[in-house]
């Protein structure tokens, strides 16, 4: 093909059946759809993108299977077609179709034998399904437990089974914290992995935890328990949704909690070239279940019981915690300024703040909001006077006894009345409230500094007050080194 004229290049891929623009061939595919899948839901957008970037000149079809596969759920259905074999299974709000919808990269408007040649593969695909699962949904979980002995872990760790004993007792811990009846999350802890040695799994391993569900949902299993296993993965990536249960949330946040310390304790850590036991995306799922849910926990608590379990059988490194601990926050600090924050600000709340992941979130908007307002600098100085009279000195025993100057006194009355008002702040997770309270502190700071000497020659005195500036630092630095953050 000969191209005379730049203007005339797309026009003549065109003739070519060739769109080049992705904007171009994804509408192309979007309009498309709306006649051959009628008035089924539209399918994801990460189907959308595989076909719009799999093909030169797009060209939809449809194609249908068999009645008698739509015993298969859903979601199995749905694994067989779309992630094995790109195609789209229609739905409408009643539910699945036997029908699904393809991209074909053919510009002929006859598409009869793509059509019969998919229809010829899915319903190959759905029979070996269908014969898997009528064998699987027939067998205890328990039972399949002890199969587990036998699938390695980690080499180190051992097997699935032990993996299973671990997350078991991780799980009563969480719940205990959370305050929830452990029994049920205890016994989708103990089955969970079962599924892994299921035929179903072995032909399509992204069932995994999805088939283990539906197995105790068929068996009649309770609803918190075959949900949990059924969630457990998620989420598998940063669009995934989480687990809807609270039951789910669990299981998924202990399992990554065991594979984060498991891979910690045994040199399996990530590198540059590899993560061969998947700690970034536990480290995510980790931030984005204590984040995005209402979930509670001490998070380092229960690190903490993880370490204690692997230590049964291993001898752990002085520094784990540290490590794991390090390794969280440097993922949490790449989320948050990636969400758009400053990095100035991350590293003043996350420093004071440990891994109480949710309220470094909550903590970050309210600073936004100060920040606003206009009248983040207020607290930034008054931080930073605190810090540089502190800054190498201990910290002395404070005697409210040896307070003399006036100055001082208000400013010790005032500091109860805002620890007060931040305690009850935090229990309602008000951080905007907090704030508030702490910028009510500054001008009695600034006139602590404007008018009393604090290196008194008095020795006694002299470390009274700097005891009384150690306190306003506690309260200031508990919700965030603002000394660390920039004034513009």
């Amino acid at each position: 093909m000969e191209i005379t004229n730049s203007r005339e290049y797309f026009s003549l891929l065109k003739e070519a059946f060739v769109i080049a623009k992705n904007s171009e061939r994804e509408e192309k595919i979007k309009e498309a759809l709306k006649i051959k899948a009628e008035d089924s839901l539209p399918p994801s957008q990460t189907l959308i993108d595989y076909w719009r970037d799999s093909v030169e000149f797009p060209n939809v079809f449809r194609g249908e299977f068999p009645e008698k596969y739509m015993e298969l759920p859903e979601e199995i259905i749905s694994t067989s077609l779309e992630r094995e074999m790109g195609l789209y299974l229609l739905r409408d709000e009643s539910g699945a179709k036997n029908a699904f919808a393809g991209v074909a990269d053919n510009p002929n408007s006859d598409l009869k034998y793509v059509i019969e040649g998919n229809e010829r593969v899915a319903k190959a695909k759905l029979e070996d399904a269908l014969y898997f699962w009528r064998r699987d949904r027939e067998k205890s979980l328990e039972e399949l437990r002890e199969e587990l002995k036998t699938v390695l872990y980690n080499d180190i760790l051992g097997s699935y089974y032990e993996k299973t004993e671990r997350l078991e007792a991780l799980a009563e811990k969480a719940a205990q914290q959370i305050g929830i009846d452990p029994e049920n999350l205890k016994e989708a802890a103990r089955l969970c992995k079962s599924d892994l040695v299921t035929e179903l799994v072995g032909e399509f391993p992204s069932l995994q935890g999805i088939t283990g569900g539906l197995i105790l949902k068929h068996q009649g299993k309770d609803e918190a328990v075959w949900k949990a296993v059924y969630e457990h993965y998620r989420p598998v990536s940063q669009q995934d949704f989480l687990p809807l249960t609270t039951e789910g949330l669990v299981l998924s946040l202990v399992d990554k909690i065991d594979d984060l310390v498991s891979a910690f304790s045994t040199g399996y850590r990530p590198t540059g070239s590899g993560d061969p036991l998947g700690t970034r995306r536990a480290a995510l799922g980790i931030i984005r279940i204590l984040s995005e849910s209402n979930l509670v926990v001490d998070l380092e608590e229960l690190i903490s019981v993880s370490m204690g379990l692997i230590a049964e059988k291993i001898t752990l490194a002085d520094k784990l915690m540290d490590d794991i601990k390090e390794f969280i926050s440097v993922r949490l600090e790449n989320k948050l300024s990636e969400d758009g924050h400053r990095i100035d600000m991350i590293r003043a709340v996350i420093n004071s703040s440990g891994l109480q992941i949710k309220s470094i979130f909550q903590k970050l908007d309210a600073l936004m909001e100060l920040k606003e307002r206009g009248i983040l600098p207020t607290l930034i100085q008054a931080h930073k006077r605190v810090k540089n009279i502190l800054s190498g000195k201990g910290r002395p025993e404070f005697n409210e006894s040896l307070l003399s100057d006036p100055h001082e006194k208000e400013l010790n009355e005032i500091l109860s009345v805002v620890a007060q008002e931040v305690e009850n702040a935090k229990e309602k997770e008000n951080y905007t409230q907090i704030l508030n309270g702490l910028l009510w502190l500054c001008p009695f700071i600034d006139e602590l500094f404007n008018n009393v000497m604090i290196m008194h020659e008095d020795e006694k005195i002299k470390n009274n007050r700097i005891a009384l500036l150690w306190k306003v630092n506690d309260i200031l630095e508990d919700f965030a080194d603002f000394s660390q953050i920039q004034e513009n």
